[in-house]
């Protein structure tokens, strides 16, 4: 097995294939974003903005295409507790939207952590807030309404890890989650896993995050089918 072999692949369907390149892109910025800190440190092992910014710095490296993130929009208005209905619609703001001088894409996103041994229960759940939120963005916001996740799926080490990381046994269970849980499930997706991955444990020790899954979905989808 060649160990400095990259597991990365694109997936883009129906209205979403255009990203396609922005896709490519992101792939990309991530592979150099690991190469110049040597694989010290990831953009997926922060938080949800931090996520979004990969995505829209992929775009501007994207000939043609533009970003904006964390703009202000209106959303529509939700059902209040009190069950009376509201007038209008409320003002709030979009995590990113991608443009050409053809197209938009406005675009609601999470950011998930999944252990690997539990499939993909909390990558689900993240597509449903996501989705939920592309839901309530009003017609006008964008010609494509999109949910996304950025999912970091982790595996959990031994109560006596002895420091050292097993890359061929890592390859082989990140290879089978994406097999059950992404490929054939999702229509849109792209992933990017390192060949060296032994800096990517969590700092007290437990957990080894070997890598990132972006899936997207348009507003309306049903998660079972994705």
């Amino acid at each position: 097995m060649d160990r400095r072999k990259w597991l990365a692949a694109i997936e883009a369907t129906r209205e979403l294939k255009v990203l396609r390149p922005v896709l490519q892109s992101w792939v990309k910025l991530v592979k150099d974003y690991c190469r110049m800190d040597s694989f010290e440190h990831n953009p997926w092992s922060y938080n949800e903005r931090a996520s979004i910014g990969t995505l829209a710095g992929a775009a501007w490296r994207t000939p043609g295409w533009l970003a904006t993130e964390e703009y202000c929009t209106t959303k529509v208005q939700s059902i209040p507790k009190s069950g009376i209905e509201m007038d209008g619609d409320r003002p709030g703001r979009c995590d990113l939207l991608l443009e050409t001088s053809d197209t938009t894409y406005a675009i609601e996103a999470k950011h998930a952590w999944q252990p690997i041994s539990k499939g993909a229960s909390t990558l689900l759940k993240g597509m449903l807030l996501a989705l939920k939120d592309a839901n309530s963005l009003t017609d006008d916001e964008g010609d494509h309404l999109i949910a996304a996740t950025f999912t970091s799926p982790y595996m959990v080490l031994p109560p006596k890890w002895n420091g050292a990381v097993d890359l061929r046994e890592t390859r082989r269970q990140v290879l089978s989650w994406l097999n059950e849980n992404v490929h054939g499930k999702f229509h849109n997706y792209a992933y990017v896993f390192p060949w060296q991955v032994e800096q990517y444990v969590s700092k007290h020790g437990r957990r080894l995050y070997p890598g990132v899954v972006l899936t997207l979905a348009s507003r309306g989808a049903d998660v079972g089918r994705l």
